[in-house]
């Protein structure tokens, strides 16, 4: 049984009077979703009201707070779906299993609860007055953590996320953190983030390095020892992000066999070949079957162009080979956008336009002995120059016969928002890692803020915040 209702801020009181007394008072509650408006910068004490409640409900399995859709704002993506809610709640095991807080305001003095088993926690980019060690410790039953938008700057990684993430029973791991940053910046020193049993991984953030006096990169700030991950998801954004995903590659990720590379156009700016980097950074990926490759933000003329200039590129590599590849496939997903994205086409000139043109770049990189065990070409969407998507077989390299091509709909690669759904966990877990990365296209990254000014200003605006509850 579920009910809704609304309450001001002044009203979440920890005492006798307010609706939180009344919810303590249903001692069997095992699932309560908060929605909170979030008009201003002004929040309200999530970490309390979690605290209290815990404190009250000794059966309370799952608590989610979620932002409130107000002013004709889209729906932010589901993360934890009613199936799983389900069968936390009715599991046998006693305390809080699952988590999710879509603006943490948590301090040091509070900790997790060791029983949680799936969070979902996600700052906004906003100041983070804890400290990620305090928050975390270790959480012997986590099985899927998902950190969005935290400012790296208050989440440090030699007493951060490295704690929680050596968890014997955790299998999918997603980091979007802002501006990473090391504790230790003595050179040769990396923070090792060991995660034995994760299956899927997610690394969308920005990656400072340690840099000497002519501010030149030195080295990678982190490392991961992930033994039975079969899956990555990475954003690349800029070349300095390369080197983690080459440390995956090689002795990071001996079984990675999936890798998923969501890229911008804006990549051009960064220099004449940003491909180039990211070719060699998969050269020590000895066991890689499938590379996906998602760009989020092509312009519809340049679309083939784009794809077969970054395929052409990695002739330049020396010594490139993924001897084990057997699958390469070049998407379009718009990051801001449900809407497909731009197409690649079936040109009138079959020796030069459109999608044929992209599959015999790919044939070169066979017959040059880059990729000697390609069976696969996948491209979507196709077009025929007109509105209508494509689907089924494409040509085949003219350079490697034995190579096919499948065309896909937009809608059958299961992409939302700049992202394609991961293919190598279980199907729920592979949507909320989806639906994880899909939150950012609705909520936007922040850049540049000002966090000593938005602490004055969150100290000025206490504005009454509407609450909706669902218990059950």
């Amino acid at each position: 049984m579920r009910s809704e209702v609304d309450f001001p801020k002044h009203a979440l009181g920890c005492g006798r009077h307010g609706i939180l007394s009344a919810v303590c008072a249903c001692k069997q509650l095992r699932s309560i979703s908060i929605r909170h408006s979030l008009v201003t910068k002004a929040q309200p004490r999530e970490s309390e009201l979690l605290e209290a409640l815990l404190i009250s409900l000794p059966e309370l399995r799952a608590l989610q707070f979620k932002e409130a859709v107000e002013n004709g704002r889209e729906e932010p993506p589901s993360i934890f779906g009613d199936a799983l809610i389900a069968e936390v709640c009715a599991s046998h095991k006693r305390g809080l299993q699952l988590l999710l807080m879509d603006l943490s305001d948590f301090e040091d003095k509070f900790e997790l609860p060791l029983s949680l088993r799936y969070i979902f926690l996600s700052n906004r980019g906003r100041h983070f007055k804890g400290r990620a060690q305090r928050l975390m410790g270790d959480l012997p039953c986590l099985e899927e953590l998902y950190l969005i938008l935290f400012s790296g700057r208050h989440f440090m990684l030699s007493d951060g996320i490295a704690r929680p993430t050596r968890s014997e029973s955790l299998r999918c791991a997603v980091f979007n953190i802002l501006a990473f940053h090391a504790v230790d910046n003595t050179v040769g020193n990396v923070n090792t983030i060991h995660m034995p049993k994760v299956e899927l991984l997610g690394l969308v953030f920005a990656i400072r390095h340690s840099e000497d006096e002519f501010g030149v990169s030195q080295r990678i700030p982190v490392a991961f020892r992930c033994p039975q991950l079969k899956e990555c998801m990475f954003q690349y954004c800029y070349e300095k992000d390369l080197p983690l995903l080459k440390q995956l590659a090689g002795e990071g990720a001996p079984n990675l066999q999936t890798v998923q590379v969501a890229m911008s156009r804006m990549l051009s700016a960064i220099g004449d070949s940003p491909m180039e980097p990211f070719w060699s950074a998969l050269n020590g990926a000895k066991n890689l079957r499938t590379l996906n490759i998602v760009f989020q933000d092509t312009l519809e003329d340049e679309m083939e162009i784009l794809v077969a200039g970054a395929i052409l590129v990695a002739l330049k590599v020396d010594g490139l080979c993924l001897p084990s590849l057997l699958t390469l496939a070049f998407y379009s997903i718009p990051l801001g956008s449900t809407i497909p994205g731009p197409s690649f086409h079936m040109g009138s000139d079959p020796a030069s336009q459109g999608a044929r043109a992209v599959c015999n770049s790919i044939g070169l990189l066979v017959d040059a002995g880059i990729l000697p065990s390609l069976q696969q070409i996948v491209l979507s969407p196709v077009s025929d120059g007109a509105v209508v998507h494509l689907t089924g077989p494409g040509p085949k390299p003219d350079r490697a016969p034995h190579v096919s091509t499948t065309f896909l709909l937009p809608d059958s690669c299961r992409g939302r928002r700049g992202w394609l759904q991961p293919s190598c966990s279980e199907p729920g877990m592979q949507s909320r890692a989806l639906a994880s990365l899909a939150t950012l296209a609705t909520t936007g990254t922040p850049k540049d803020v000002d966090w000593a000014m938005e602490e004055a200003e969150d100290l000025k605006q206490a504005e009454a915040q509407g609450f909706g509850c669902s218990l059950s």
